[in-house]
């Protein structure tokens, strides 16, 4: 299946989100709201594409079908990554990972998911973000549901993209009003991770970043 990035703007139309969000489906694994909370998924979309430093849309026949953004984590998550083995005592690593450090959240419309896209859509942007935006870190987390237990999709998608696990919360409030457990992973940019090992690539230039 052919599908390409775009970077989001108004001009294409919030409403693309909110057309997605409005499947229960795809809303509740990712926090939006849905059900009885639905009325809330305007003023939620509204605050997530603020939070988003960087937002694509999937484009696929010719349509939105799908959605990956890039916020600023949070801060406990960032603290106790800086915590790891690989970091701890290079003050210089732990700056780098606190300042240029970005979470990735996504979601594809009902009729795509289970067909590989998922995974191709969010490698790509990943990899944009490494490439043009100098970023560190990126960090994600599937939930746990009390009904449902574990959003094995995403958990498959993390993992098939190497991304590491280091926190569990036994709870965690989504805008959803579900609270759920949480696994949260970490994937380094390349270059960096070759950097910790010593092989002193000087021409991953933070400073350059383009956020």
């Amino acid at each position: 299946m052919e599908f390409k990035l775009r970077h989001f703007s108004y001009l294409s139309n919030a409403q693309n989100l909110e057309n997605i969000l409005s499947d229960a489906v795809v809303a509740k694994p990712i926090g939006f709201p849905y059900g009885e909370r639905k009325a809330n998924l305007e003023v939620e979309i509204e605050r997530y594409i603020d939070d988003c430093r960087v937002l694509y849309e999937v484009v696929a026949n010719g349509e939105v079908v799908g959605f990956v953004g890039f916020c600023q984590p949070n801060e406990r998550d960032v603290f106790r990554l800086t915590k790891l083995e690989e970091f701890r005592g290079n003050q210089d690593f732990c700056e780098i990972l606190s300042e240029t450090c970005l979470e990735v959240s996504f979601a594809l419309r009902s009729d795509y998911i289970g067909k590989g896209l998922g995974t191709r859509a969010v490698n790509a942007a990943i990899n944009q973000i490494f490439k043009y935006h100098k970023c560190a870190c990126i960090t994600a987390f599937y939930g746990i549901f009390r009904d449902t237990g574990e959003n094995t999709r995403s958990k498959n998608l993390m993992q098939r993209l190497g991304f590491v696990p280091f926190a569990t919360y036994s709870h965690l409030p989504l805008a959803s009003g579900d609270e759920v457990g949480a696994q949260v992973c970490y994937l380094l940019n390349p270059l960096l991770k070759q950097k910790i090992e010593g092989r002193g690539l000087e021409e991953f230039n933070f400073g350059a970043r383009q956020i």
